[in-house]
């Protein structure tokens, strides 16, 4: 069975020093919650004036049943979030795209790209048409390619934005990313 928050101490630190400069109260959307055991931590930290978790497979009390997609995530308003956490066990970027579209204030943004596959490739078909490869191509499994293109395809997906803060903490198999993000003036 997976289990949560291998880097738990490191995930609460990512989210505090991000969350530190939007300011309180905070306003969480968390995709992917499985235990919640990253905000209930960031509660020693911050005021969290509304959580909000969503998992496929629920594992506490009142989490939105959902499975998290680029067409899920358009059901939720976002002017009612200012921390968006995609922590996933797989590939964020997806969600993400979708999200981003979305974002119309400043936002504190939470992604996991886990680099595990049980396929013959560690990258996602959505990434492999993100990037421009061809998904008929025999790509090998490779963590430094999965890494370069997801942060190719996050970079790619920030120009909308002013960057306030960017941090992340790379793992061998795991790339937690922490931003506060601003949408550029008209």
């Amino acid at each position: 069975m997976k289990t949560d928050n291998r880097s738990l101490k490191q995930k609460v630190e990512l989210r505090r020093e991000v969350c530190a400069l939007l300011g309180e109260p905070l306003k969480v959307l968390d995709l992917f919650a499985g235990e919640g055991r990253v905000w209930w931590g960031m509660k020693d930290f911050c005021e969290i004036e509304s959580y909000t978790p969503v998992d496929q497979k629920p594992r506490m009390s009142g989490v939105i049943r959902m499975t998290v997609s680029a067409r899920t995530v358009r059901g939720f308003d976002l002017s009612q979030f200012n921390v968006l956490d995609v922590d996933t066990y797989g590939e964020p970027w997806e969600a993400w795209g979708e999200l981003a579209k979305m974002i119309a204030s400043e936002t504190a943004v939470f992604l996991t790209h886990g680099h595990v596959s049980r396929s013959s490739t560690m990258i996602s078909k959505f990434l492999r048409a993100a990037s421009g490869i061809p998904l008929d191509w025999d790509i090998p499994k490779d963590t430094s390619l999965a890494r370069r293109l997801g942060r190719d395809f996050l970079l790619s997906s920030l120009q909308p934005f002013q960057v306030r803060k960017a941090l992340y903490i790379e793992h061998t198999r795991v790339t937690y990313y922490g931003l506060l993000l601003a949408p550029k003036s008209a």
